[in-house]
């Protein structure tokens, strides 16, 4: 252990002195395009969806059968493209999607799941700013529209089928903070942290256009708020018009 850790603060020391050796890949954002990919994992709140898993579990385990997990979180992943504004300024596009997903088999022959992807789009603007030539720390915010996208609940046995549909948007946002290190002038390595806001107040099935509501008489909602983090990769490059 002693040895990795040596190792690991030699890297770091000799980082600095390495970007000359390698080359001035980055000192400023301004006037250069930026196209990207991002995968990453996002916790959600979910609150309304986990209780209703509870009171099915219950009646399934009181059966015999086992509980449905809940959904903590789910998978990410993001496509974008930025311009630099200024020196230390970006401003941004994006879309991408989140999965939100459970199943499980509680009682012999049948099948009880919940699957809420969702999809979301928008922009974003972050504070860039360049250091010894080779790293990139960035911090900013964004604001997204987000829908679900072909949400379901369903249960299922060898006599019954029973399901309701998912269906809702909401207006989201986004604070986040990460940074990259550059391999050459037009490719970087990245990675962010970040919070996101985005919680769905009306739901409606989509098949009966019917506002879902719960057993207290309240809005059900689908909330995606949460820690999320992702990395991935850039690709950097000027365009003269």
């Amino acid at each position: 252990m002693k040895k990795i850790i040596l190792i690991l603060l030699f890297a770091i020391w000799t980082i600095p002195g390495s970007a000359h050796a390698y080359g001035d890949y980055i000192n400023s954002v301004a006037q250069r395009y930026c196209a990207y990919g991002n995968f990453g994992y996002g916790m959600y709140a979910l609150n309304d969806i986990n209780n209703l898993l509870d009171l099915s579990n219950s009646s399934l385990v009181a059966a015999g059968g086992t509980p449905t997990p809940k959904i903590a979180g789910g998978w990410n992943f993001t496509l974008g493209a930025s311009y630099g504004i200024s020196d230390y300024s970006i401003a941004g596009f994006e879309c991408g999607g989140l999965t939100a997903q459970t199943e499980n088999q509680p009682l012999p022959g049948v099948t009880q799941a919940i699957n809420i992807p969702a999809g979301e789009i928008g922009f974003f603007l972050k504070l860039a700013l360049p250091i010894q030539n080779i790293f990139l720390l960035t911090v900013g915010a964004g604001m997204y529209n987000l829908s679900l996208i072909d949400g379901i609940y369903k249960v299922e046995d060898p006599v019954a089928y029973f399901s309701e549909t998912f269906s809702g948007s909401t207006l989201a946002y986004k604070i986040m903070g990460g940074g990259e290190v550059f391999c050459s002038e037009h490719f970087s390595l990245s990675a962010d942290i970040g919070y996101r806001i985005a919680k769905i107040n009306e739901v409606t099935d989509a098949s009966e256009n019917v506002i879902w509501t719960n057993p207290d008489g309240s809005n059900f909602t689908i909330d995606f708020s949460g820690l999320f983090w992702q990395a991935g990769i850039k690709f950097y490059f000027d365009l003269h018009l």
